[in-house]
């Protein structure tokens, strides 16, 4: 978002120099072309800036040529706008953050009292803690996942088999089975293969637990 707003300062500065570059306008009057190319460009970035605020408009109507009061009205219009839709953006995912927040805070909370009440050890109830909080990591990362299930089925299966296939070519049995038969190869990437997201600490192999597939990273 930071580089955006910086290439629409640069468009907006470059754009009130060409329209300022008239007998009138303010590039003339204020004699930029005998300025260096640094000096143009700096200025021109002030000259814009200065404009936006809906409390320049007094005297942005007062300006030379009508080129430069439209330019100066859209540019506050459309800083209205934007500013906005990101005050609204910024403020929903505050919203988010802090509901997800208060949730993992209630699930830890839980888990203290339980602990609390059985005289579970400081131990294990510092482990269920790391594991609340892990799971709250891992949520966040999965969580395009259900967003994804609202796209056209044939267009998951897509999906999945772009994102999936290059790490099953990996192994030269899914390999081979990719080139010889695509179809396949779409079939396994949208019902055999599942994304499961680790993190530091996990445990990724168990010796007690019963083989229930294979990992690819």
């Amino acid at each position: 978002m930071g580089l955006l707003m910086a290439v629409a300062v640069h468009m907006l500065g470059s754009l009130w120099f060409a329209v300022g570059d008239s007998p009138r306008g303010w590039v003339t009057e204020e004699g930029l072309h005998e300025q260096p190319l640094t000096r143009q460009y700096t200025r021109s970035l002030e000259w814009a800036l200065s404009k936006l605020p809906p409390s320049s408009l007094r005297l942005t109507v007062d300006l030379n040529t009508p080129l430069e009061r439209w330019l100066g009205i859209s540019a506050t219009c459309g800083m209205l706008i934007s500013g906005s839709i990101f005050v609204s953006f910024v403020t929903n995912t505050m919203a988010d953050v802090a509901r997800e927040r208060t949730r993992t805070t209630k699930m830890i909370e839980s888990v203290r009292k339980y602990c609390a009440i059985h005289s579970i050890s400081y131990s294990y109830t510092m482990q269920m803690k790391r594991y609340v909080q892990q799971e709250h990591r891992r949520n966040e990362m999965q969580g395009h996942m259900p967003f994804l299930q609202h796209l056209p089925e044939g267009m998951i299966r897509e999906l999945f088999q772009e994102a999936r296939s290059p790490i099953l070519h990996r192994h030269a049995f899914f390999r081979e089975i990719g080139r010889s038969d695509p179809s396949m190869e779409l079939n396994l990437c949208s019902q055999a293969v599942f994304e499961l997201y680790h993190l530091p600490g996990d445990i990724i192999f168990d010796t007690t637990s019963k083989t229930r597939g294979m990992y690819l990273a």
